[in-house]
């Protein structure tokens, strides 16, 4: 979480990978409502990219001000649950 804090997580690309978006037919085996599961996203481009395909999707991030930078950038309404 520290390296989101200090702004230096230095994986989280400006973009979605051109691997997926050239791949993805394969990737989504040519589903066009597939179920995205996305482990430790981060602010992954590639999460907006699979629900605007028209997918649904889920990603676990572990960092709180990752995820709350993410929808606040991306203009998502947050709900905060907890588990059990």
């Amino acid at each position: 979480s520290q390296r989101w804090k200090e702004g230096l997580a230095k994986w989280q690309t400006p973009h979605v990978m051109e691997i997926l978006t050239d791949n993805q037919d394969v990737v989504l085996a040519g589903k066009r409502d597939a179920q995205v599961f996305v482990p430790l996203c981060g602010k992954a481009h590639e999460l907006k990219w699979f629900l605007d395909l028209g997918h649904r999707v889920v990603g676990v991030e572990f960092v709180e001000q990752c995820v709350r930078e993410y929808f606040k950038e991306n203009g998502f309404d947050m709900k905060e649950t907890t588990c059990p």
